[in-house]
């Protein structure tokens, strides 16, 4: 439930969503039978369940497409303690040994970065940079070329880890949770992340089917693109072609592919870059629309002609500092300037005086260390459920117990508001509370049967017992002793559970549940012991259990296969150069002298034009091999990037560009040697397959898969696409030189050496092996073009063993755009 931007106030506890009933079962996911229900096109129709057992409780994803998370750790089993909390998308669930407390992050969100420094080859491009956003607000972030805006996005966003700093996402380290944090943040780079061959809503339509559980069906996705795309003003636009929409409407699209999955956080790179003005005060309205409906915005931009529409502007001077965060309206006279012209001229040539002049400002601790010091306390009251803590002075000291109706006092007034101290004081303050809890074995689990829902009492109540300040405020004060933190909880045999209330009944008290923002203690208001303690999984499932895992997407591999055809179906020129690039190659193999073909009777008793023919054969395949996918991968970079940060399996997206490009090699390659072999003599006799021509055409084909893969290989190592003409010249004269077509290479001890490693070579050999070349002159025959199964075996096999070792460096090398390994 989306909250109102204007409603800051923290959430009050509420009551438990389920508890375990008679079945010893609370099942969670999205259809209307589950025990909690979440309306979340992420999460799978049967999502999870929490199963009571002789030794306690444990959670079980059951396969579900985007998985749960453990205490910030993805699992798929794990066995719940008391104060323990899992995650499914954006719906976070407290257990506290008898029952269910759930809270939604649905937006907006506050975001604190806290001393950020960014350094790659001892450069820096951070710089202590520190501000703050409150909730629902809009950041315009400006600044000289080459000062930061960029690297301090992709940090926000998870896609570039700083070497110092942190920062706090609703009070939660980002990258410590990265993996569950994840699907709540869009981001928006400077390239668009969208396929500019598909249309509107195709394009949106495989992002969906990406992005939401496997199970849900095409007409819910539908409906949801259908949405987004009317939110965005683009309905007219849903059949054009990306690529023929406005500078604006393709910024819109890039927006509405994030607005998919409801995001809290939405950050922006350059979004009305080369826009004209007109078109740029367009995209900052929509921003300032969409912010006002509740989402937390940042937005880099070279134009500060709208930056008025902006809550805050964050200025970046040159060298990766601060040069100020605050009010547009109090830019201008903190620089004593009359336009931003000068603003940038200052921030470029004395970028150190003015990044100290603003950390000794009063803007700085105005918006920055007030602020932070402000949010970082109602985070922690969202985190606890918003319990009023006793004890807590301006100081922060000890909390030896946790009462509730006792006020909190206002921690604005911390020194100048250092967001460093405040964030040191706060640590001080929960590593003081974890000291005073008691000790595990001073505290018993009772053993007890479970009050029914209707005895639970959704206000807390007083307690003595020294627990963390989120046990107290989880945990109903009507449960008698309550279990201590970590300890397991026992069965209780003696009594039988309550009776399930009527399902009508238990769907209403569901539902209410769902619009109120339950308690819920995340990991770091748990004390240093558990917070570090080894995580509970087990890693017990089968392999079938694996295949049907998120570990494994199907549904991803097949939505890229379909995403990729019709990206190719949708290109013509490509698609031309697909069907083009054979028939060229054959009419060119038809300038070999000769009408003998591949025929073995010779007057001379060898048939030096077969040799040749079957040169023309290999280098032709290893040149469609690499043509067809030496950009694929780099072409695609911010794409992939971008999807593999919401989930997108590497494995999948790697496995779907081999399938489509190995039916594309055989087809080429089926039409190339069909078209060059039109009226001239076959082979006769086979070798391995019931037609001698299969023979050579599949021999060709393993040389075309070999010489994709190493293109795909190449295309993930580049960093430009302009990169890899030079590398598929060199490949292809290489495999020339060294397949042994054009003269011998087994009698030359370094050629015989390297040419082990080429395709060519091995597909040379089992073509010559089809056709039966063993009477050329043995200045050019090698000894493995013998008419044998085992020398069209041996090499296939060893194409085969070349593949697979290429495709595998492709994986390890998808790893540098992993969010983070920039």
């Amino acid at each position: 439930m989306m909250m109102p931007v204007a409603d800051q106030t923290p959430p009050s506890p509420a009551a438990p969503v389920a508890t375990i009933d008679r079945s010893n079962v609370i099942r969670i996911g999205r259809d209307e039978d589950n025990d909690i229900v979440l309306r979340d096109l992420w999460v799978s129709a049967k999502h999870a369940e929490i199963r009571r057992r002789s030794s306690g409780f444990v959670l079980v994803d059951l396969n579900s497409s985007n998985g749960l998370h453990y205490n910030g750790r993805r699992v798929p089993r794990a066995t719940l303690s008391p104060g323990d909390v899992f995650t499914i998308g954006r719906h976070e669930f407290l257990w506290d040994g008898r029952a269910v407390y759930q809270h939604d992050d649905a937006g907006p969100t506050s975001v604190i970065a806290d001393d950020l420094t960014v350094q790659i080859k001892g450069a820096t491009l951070l710089d202590d940079v520190s501000f703050v956003l409150r909730h629902g607000t809009l950041l315009g972030v400006i600044g000289p070329s080459g000062c930061g805006k960029s690297t301090l996005l992709k940090s926000i966003t998870g896609f570039r880890k700083p070497v110092m700093g942190n920062i706090l996402y609703d009070g939660r380290d980002l990258y410590e949770h990265y993996s569950q944090l994840r699907y709540r943040i869009g981001m928006v780079p400077q390239d668009d992340v969208l396929h500019n061959q598909l249309t509107v809503r195709r394009a949106l339509r495989f992002a969906a089917s990406l992005r939401f559980a496997t199970d849900v069906s095409r007409t819910e996705r539908r409906q949801r693109v259908s949405e987004v795309i009317d939110l965005l003003g683009l309905t007219p636009r849903t059949r054009a072609r990306i690529d023929k929409l406005s500078g604006g409407q393709r910024k819109r699209t890039s927006v509405a592919l994030e607005l998919l999955t409801e995001p809290s956080l939405l950050a922006l790179d350059e979004p009305t870059s080369g826009l004209d003005p007109a078109l740029d005060k367009e995209v900052m309205r929509e921003l300032r629309l969409l912010a006002d409906r509740g989402r937390t915005i940042m937005v880099v931009t070279h134009s500060v002609l709208h930056l008025d529409l902006c809550d805050y502007v964050l200025v970046m001077c040159l060298g990766g500092r601060m040069g100020y965060f605050g009010p547009p309206d109090e830019l201008l006279p903190f620089f004593e300037s009359a336009d931003y012209a000068d603003v940038f001229d200052k921030v470029t040539n004395e970028a150190t005086y003015w990044a100290q002049q603003y950390r000794s400002s009063e803007q700085y601790r105005k918006y920055v260390g007030d602020v932070a010091a402000q949010l970082l306390v109602e985070s922690r009251r969202k985190l606890l459920g918003n319990l009023e803590l006793s004890d807590l002075d301006p100081e922060f000291s000890p909390l030896p117990t946790v009462r509730a109706s006792q006020p909190v006092p206002d921690l604005r007034a911390t020194g100048q508001g250092s967001l460093s101290a405040v964030a040191a004081k706060l640590a001080a303050a929960e590593a003081a509370a974890a000291a005073a809890v008691a000790p595990p074995d001073r505290a018993v689990v009772p053993a007890q049967a479970y009050p029914p829902e209707s005895e639970y009492d959704p206000e807390p109540a007083t307690s003595e017992m020294p627990l963390t300040p989120a046990m107290a405020a989880a945990v109903p004060a009507s449960h008698a002793a309550p279990p201590t933190l970590g300890a397991p909880v026992a069965a209780t045999p003696a009594a039988p559970a309550p009776a399930k209330p009527a399902r009508r009944s238990a769907k209403a008290t569901l539902n209410r549940n769902l619009d109120r923002v339950a308690a819920v203690v995340f990991r770091d208001a748990l004390p240093p012991p558990l917070k570090d303690a080894p995580l509970k999984a087990m890693q017990d499932r089968s392999v079938a259990q694996q295949a049907l895992h998120p570990v494994a997407p199907l549904r991803q591999y097949v939505t890229l296969c379909l995403r990729m055809v019709r990206v190719i179906l949708a290109d013509r020129g490509y698609s031309l150069f697909l069907l083009a690039l054979p028939i060229a190659l054959a009419i060119l193999s038809r300038a070999v002298p000769g009408t003998l073909g591949l025929g073995a009777d010779t007057p001379l008793g060898f048939n030096l034009e077969a040799q040749r023919r079957l040169a023309v054969f290999i280098v032709g395949a290893s040149f469609m091999g690499v043509a067809i996918a030496i950009r694929e991968i780099v072409s695609e970079g911010s794409i992939y990037r971008r999807e593999r940060a919401i989930g997108l399996s590497p494995t999948s997206y790697l496995a779907s560009k081999l399938t489509i490009f190995f039916i594309i090699d055989a087809i080429q390659v089926a039409i190339f040697i069909y078209l060059s072999m039109l009226g001239l003599p076959r082979p006769v006799e086979p070798l391995i397959f019931a037609l001698p021509m299969l023979d050579i055409i599949v021999a060709v084909w393993l040389v075309a898969v070999a010489s994709t893969s190493f293109a795909l290989l190449a295309s993930a190592l580049v960093r430009t696409p302009e990169q890899t003409t030079p590398i598929m010249v060199v490949s292809v004269m290489f495999q020339l030189v060294l397949s042994g077509a054009l003269f011998g290479v087994y009698n030359t001890p370094v050629l015989r050496y390297l040419a082990f490693l080429d395709p060519a070579r091995w597909g040379m050999a089992a073509s010559a092996a089809s056709v039966s070349l063993p009477f050329l002159p043995p200045e050019i025959a090698d000894p493995i073009w013998l008419h044998r199964q085992e020398y069209w075996i041996q090499p296939a096999l060893i194409m085969l063993a070349q593949t697979v070792i290429l495709v595998a460096a492709t994986r390890l090398a998808l790893r540098r755009f992993e969010p983070g390994a920039e």
